[in-house]
């Protein structure tokens, strides 16, 4: 059938083999005349991302060349980090995505802009330091997050310090909190001191205070960990004696403690003015009974006795005046008196057997801070010396109830039951 067309229309057939014949070695019918007479040149301006062109050149062109009139599509196509900004140089601008119409040499540039948003952090004052998470976004320089990002911050305060507020976050209530960068973004944390000061005072001089430590928890000095269990000590001056505390936790004794649960301050008042202060009595044990001496003797002679036939005969004339009579006892006048030997108050009476296994009393007596008494400040200081938290006693060697050399905890238990009259 093809044939006979084409014998039927010779004409029609030729003009068909032509038009075909055209279409292989042109890509577009001619406009304006010329194939392959064309170039177009992408540039990226400043980087971050890259051109897509299709096709890539007409038919049979080299690669980049186009027939006169050929339309190329053109895509901007931003890297991690960054978004597409503008265009110059295609048919429409306004579109990641345009094209170009080659009826000419054409150039087309195409600017990214940084697609990350910058997250800065400040500490106010200081104490503390704000951690981040993550550092950044996948194409984004450290610091600086995709557009919706959530990032974590936490506030972290320094020894001595605690945290306080946060400026710029999310939730500014809480101490880890986070950031949501749709933008660029500044966020700043401020710390307090969290160290509670110690003030002491001795009212109007006499003597002066003592600690135990200076200060705890990295504090400055004369400040203190919040919880810290610190002790304070009176010491009297030369002719002075402590009376009294106020602002302690137990104000009756002179070796006493605080508890820096807050700023506190304790004062210290010692009695005298310059004269020997009235000791404090120490315990003492009952004296033996101290021996009665007998009057010295008057030097009154001793009447004579009367003579009488039935007793005795008369004295002799020759017996010296101060002889005695005879058969009477020696007159006191020349007899020395005699001293009496003490009885000790624990003897037993005559005739009776001691006992030979006495109770054997404790070597040490709790009194660690001597004091005089035995009571529950005396527990708490043997507490804080096995905690760490002070390294020495007045009088240490009482603490050791349980005499096994060692002073603890064990021995702090022993000294509120002595105190509490269960031992």
């Amino acid at each position: 059938m093809r044939n006979s067309i084409v014998r039927r229309f010779p004409i029609l057939g030729l003009f068909a083999l032509a038009l075909a014949v055209g279409a292989i070695f042109s890509a577009t019918p001619a406009e304006g005349g010329g194939s392959c007479i064309y170039s177009l040149t992408t540039v990226v301006d400043g980087g971050g991302g890259w051109i897509g062109v299709s096709p890539g050149n007409s038919f049979a062109c080299p690669d980049g060349t186009y027939n006169s009139g050929a339309y190329v599509t053109i895509v901007a196509t931003a890297d991690p980090g960054y978004a597409w900004e503008s265009w110059a140089g295609t048919g429409d601008n306004n579109s990641s995505a345009t094209f170009v119409s080659m009826n000419g040499d054409q150039t087309v540039t195409a600017t990214f802009r940084s697609n990350c948003h910058l997250l800065t952090t400040a500490v106010s004052g200081g104490g503390g330091y704000i951690s981040v998470s993550p550092g950044n976004s996948f194409g984004c320089p450290e610091g600086q997050y995709n557009p919706g990002t959530p990032v974590t911050v936490v506030a972290t305060a320094n020894s001595g310090y605690a945290w306080d507020t946060w400026a710029g976050t999310d939730d500014d209530s809480t101490r880890s909190t986070f950031v949501t960068m749709n933008g660029d973004r500044s966020v700043k944390a401020t710390f307090r001191t969290n160290c509670n000061s110690l003030t002491t005072t001795v009212s109007g001089g006499g003597g002066y205070i003592s600690l135990s430590s200076g200060s705890t928890g990295g504090c400055p000095e004369g400040q203190y960990s919040p919880g810290s269990y610190i002790t304070v000590i009176a010491t009297a001056n030369s002719g002075y004696a402590w009376e009294s505390w106020t602002g302690t936790d137990d104000n009756s004794s002179r070796i006493t403690f605080v508890t820096m649960n807050g700023d506190r301050s304790v004062k210290a008042t010692f009695s005298g003015a310059g004269s020997p202060a009235t000791p404090t009595p120490a315990p003492t044990s009952t004296p033996p009974p101290t021996a009665t001496q007998l009057p010295p003797p008057t030097n009154t002679p001793a009447p004579a006795p009367t003579a009488t036939p039935t007793l005795a005969p008369p004295a002799p004339t020759s017996t010296p005046t101060n002889a005695p009579p005879q058969n009477q006892p020696p007159s006191p006048t020349n007899t020395p008196p005699q001293e009496l030997t003490p009885t000790p108050a624990n003897a037993p009476p005559p005739g009776s057997t001691a006992d030979p296994s006495p109770t054997a009393a404790r070597t040490a007596s709790g009194d660690v801070n001597c004091d005089g008494a035995t009571n529950s400040i005396d527990a708490a200081l043997v507490l804080q010396l096995s905690a760490g938290l002070i390294t020495t006693l007045p009088c240490l060697d009482q603490g050791d109830i349980l005499d096994d050399d060692v002073v603890n905890a064990l021995d702090a238990a022993v000294i509120l039951q002595i105190a509490a009259s269960l031992l």
